[in-house]
């Protein structure tokens, strides 16, 4: 298998503390600095990985829903979500409009599981209209400074789409088709893409391309293909990672 990494190879891997704060708990793999060995980017929309329970996880690719999850139930690549509490990302139940606690709080947990001293970097990726919501949070304690010459009027912070705002010190990051009512800390050194066979055509014996059949088995007039591939997104350390869910989708959107 070849592995694909970002940035740092030794930042944010190392296993959740023995005593996983997060979760209460205590496991043997966490205890043994396991999870780092086990593997060397989105969410509610078809243009991303929705994560689903039910979904064909042999024929997807793993995406921020699938990695970044709290569930404790169902697998994480093989693994009992209900037996390794350290594979579980970290959650901030919003259940409501954004508040400023929320980002403070996803990041500590994250520090809770980790430690101070990982080196995390992580971005606050989102949908434009979270980004909203964060900046009416700032208009309402916004003080107009003006000089004493002629200004135009911005009443907004940042640039387009929520550009030069941090949460909690995060970097935040917009995309159209991020999941609305979240928003996910994404530390990108803790993803990977591993690949077992590159796109490219099946081949059986030197041949690219079989005849068709009918249900009679005659062959018609026709030519197929077949373009192949094996390769899956992974991330090294969930417990590195954190989401808010549970948002309130503000008006006109």
């Amino acid at each position: 298998m070849e592995a694909h990494g970002h940035g740092d190879s030794s930042r944010g891997r190392g296993a959740p503390l023995a005593g996983d704060v997060g979760e209460h708990q205590v496991d043997e793999l966490v205890a043994k600095g396991g999870l780092p060995q086990l593997l060397r980017t989105f969410v509610d929309d078809p243009a991303h990985d929705r994560g689903d329970s039910t979904r064909e996880e042999e024929r997807r690719l793993f995406g921020v829903a699938y990695h970044h999850s709290d569930a404790s139930s169902g697998t994480w690549l093989g693994f009992n979500r209900a037996n390794f509490p350290e594979i579980r990302a970290n959650r901030v139940n919003a259940n409501g409009s954004l508040a400023l606690s929320h980002a403070r709080l996803a990041l500590n947990k994250i520090g809770d599981r980790l430690g101070k001293d990982r080196g995390l970097s992580v971005k606050a990726w989102c949908h434009p209209c979270q980004a909203a919501a964060y900046e009416d949070l700032a208009q309402t304690v916004s003080v107009i400074q003006k000089q004493a010459k002629s200004e135009s009027l911005n009443m907004y912070f940042g640039q387009q789409f929520g550009g030069d705002m941090q949460l909690a010190g995060a970097p935040l990051m917009t995309h159209f088709a991020w999941n609305r009512k979240r928003i996910d800390f994404v530390d990108t050194n803790l993803w990977g893409r591993a690949e077992t066979h590159p796109a490219s055509f099946y081949e059986e014996g030197g041949k690219r391309t079989f005849e068709v059949r009918d249900s009679n088995g005659y062959v018609k007039a026709a030519t197929v293909f077949y373009i192949t591939a094996a390769i899956q997104l992974f991330n090294m350390n969930p417990a590195g990672a954190a989401y808010i869910d549970g948002l309130t989708i503000p008006d006109g959107y």
